[in-house]
């Protein structure tokens, strides 16, 4: 079975009507035994301040925010209850994880090929923590998604 790690960015979309993220809101929205889709608890908070953001800047009416907010509370309670109907795996943050996305930043400090920004380290090394938690022979079958 194939695992998504999605960073908020690549999350949003799923709670958005646009075309081009049909297939992030097919994962969300799938229905299985054990949820496709691997979220860190950063992404929590990361969530409400794109969602946020968006009307703002006016990218968004605030329509869609009264609805996606609750939308996305409900689906993390689900699923951080275990309920029948869970969406995400989620990810907590833990001493280790900061450790790692230290090492991340420092490893990518030269900005070559890219620098590695603080939370984009964060989210990173989440999920490189969630690949490490399944068997060897799942380990190959989870994919980062992300828009930046």
């Amino acid at each position: 079975m194939l695992l998504y790690f999605l960073d908020t960015n690549a999350l949003i979309g799923a709670y958005s009507n646009d075309p081009a993220y049909a297939w992030v809101r097919g994962l969300v929205n799938k229905r299985s035994a054990a949820p496709g889709v691997i979220l860190s608890d950063l992404t929590h908070i990361e969530f409400h301040s794109a969602v946020y953001s968006l009307e703002r800047e006016r990218l968004a009416n605030p329509g869609w925010v009264r609805w996606t907010i609750p939308a996305f509370e409900r689906h993390i309670r689900i699923s951080r209850e275990g309920l029948a109907g869970a969406r995400y795996r989620l990810i907590e943050l833990t001493p280790d994880i900061i450790e790692r996305a230290r090492d991340l930043v420092k490893k990518y400090q030269s900005g070559k090929p890219k620098a590695l920004h603080t939370l984009d380290a964060i989210q990173l090394a989440c999920a490189i923590k969630a690949r490490s938690m399944l068997p060897d022979a799942q380990r190959p079958d989870v994919k980062l998604v992300t828009e930046d």
